[in-house]
């Protein structure tokens, strides 16, 4: 069983990825500071899925995950295609997220090829995950521990930066006039992308299952750790467009880097190169354990082989072991056709994302209309749940006229077809075999 407090630090390695470690800058790059209300959005529609997600998972008797809830509310065939969804969602981002490990580890082992660097990283998570949850929440711990301190410090040396330069203030930059006259049209790629950077967050739904907490204490822990993410989230990036906007750091230069360098020049590459290996083995080994339950749980409902579904020694190894094996085979993927895959990989990813966040609302909204959340005494409204998945709809219309999201609909809507006709077959084969059995 894992503790409240290594069940909090699977939802930051999830979500603190290189991209706010190394300071937000792409949504910077295309609207300016005007990123810093676009990931106030993002962060509400971020809070509004957590809210829906606790009240449908934890609003009763007994702590369920986020596949088992939809399966309630929405039937069989939807939750096993939201565990395909997902599960092809984690091994995209896994698979190609793990790239970033060859060069992070450059300094001490440039001797190594880099795929050998990426796939030695992920197969030590594989095996530490195999002994066990209480392994896997060790190591999780120590690696966020660190990210954490790391971009808290980062984030301190920004202020004082600010603070200290003699060059205008951010009102004095026109930081607050950028929010201002920004076009609304040009807001939305961005607001797109800061949202579904909190894609994986559901493997805290996963988490809180290995727990042996009362379902009200999850609940209140799983918003209390949302709450602090969507800060974190939030002060990186209002830093980063300060900085860039009072000319304390150039805008083509990544501001942690930058920043490790008012502390030592000679290693303020190596430091920050560190601190993105220890990121992106942190954000592999949460998504590493989300794909690893999503197949166990897809195999004690019948939809996979039983041995994907068995524990050995309190671990699903089998599930472990092919959760591996696919993030591997997308890493194989991306490093001989580098383009192509993470074109193929990112399109299955964020269409994968958006169906689960889609089936998390609309379960959310049936369980919310049914009158059971009044007969738990639960604050989920109808209305939060149909406004959150009338965000999703709007992305998932928008992506096609999106040049950065144009390939996500006909890749990742094709995986998904293809996982949905096999969650198709995988029950139609169990209900003959059902009636198989009654007649024999």
């Amino acid at each position: 069983m894992l503790s409240l407090s290594q069940m909090s630090m699977v939802g930051f390695g999830a979500v603190i990825s290189f991209g706010l470690v190394s300071g937000g800058i792409f949504p910077l790059s295309l609207v300016g500071s005007a990123a810093v209300p676009v990931y106030i959005a993002a962060i509400a529609v971020f809070l509004l899925l957590m809210h829906c997600m606790a009240e449908l998972t934890l609003g009763g008797p007994v702590p369920r995950s986020f596949t088992e809830a939809i399966g309630r509310q929405l039937g069989r065939r939807a939750a096993g295609l939201v565990r395909a969804a997902y599960f092809l969602t984690v091994t995209a981002i896994v698979g190609t997220e793990v790239t970033f490990l060859s060069p992070a580890l450059k300094p001490w082992l440039g001797w190594l090829p880099g795929w050998l660097i990426s796939l030695s990283g992920l197969l030590c998570l594989a095996l530490v995950m195999a002994r066990g949850a209480k392994a896997f929440a060790r190591l999780e711990m120590l690696l966020s521990a660190i990210k954490i301190g790391t971009v808290a410090g980062v984030l301190v040396l920004g202020g004082l930066a600010i603070w200290r330069a003699d060059g205008p203030t951010p009102v004095e930059a026109g930081w607050l006039w950028d929010l201002l006259r920004a076009d609304p049209g040009a807001l939305w790629p961005p607001f797109v992308l800061a949202t579904l950077g909190f894609v994986g967050i559901e493997s805290l739904s996963l988490a809180a299952r290995e727990t042996s907490a009362a379902p009200h204490v999850l609940r209140a822990r799983l918003m209390r750790v949302s709450a602090w993410l969507a800060l974190m989230v939030w002060v990186i990036v209002a830093v980063t467009a300060m900085l860039v906007h009072t000319g304390t750091v150039p805008i083509h230069l990544l501001p942690t880097q930058y920043l490790l360098g008012f502390l030592s020049q000679a290693w303020a590459y190596p430091l920050f190169s560190l601190l993105i290996a220890v990121t992106v083995l942190s954000v592999i080994n949460s998504q590493l354990f989300g794909a690893a339950r999503v197949l166990h749980e897809a195999a004690r409902a019948g939809e996979l082989p039983a041995c994907l579904g068995r524990l050995h020694a309190g671990s699903p190894r089998v599930a472990t072991a092919a959760a591996f094996l696919c993030a591997a085979a997308v890493l194989v993927a991306v490093t001989y056709q580098r383009l192509k895959g993470f074109e193929i990989a990112t399109a299955i990813a964020t269409v994968g994302a958006l169906c689960v966040w889609g089936a998390v609302f609309a379960a959310a909204w049936r369980f919310a209309s049914s009158g059971a959340a009044r007969h738990w005494n639960r604050p989920l409204k109808g209305w939060q749940a149909f406004l959150g998945l009338s965000i999703v709809v709007l992305i998932v219309v928008s992506l096609p006229f999106m040049d950065i999201f144009a390939p996500a609909l006909g890749w990742g809507g094709a995986a998904l077809l293809v996982a949905g006709i096999g969650v198709t077959a995988s029950d139609l084969r169990r209900r003959r075999h059902k009636r198989a059995l009654r007649c024999g």
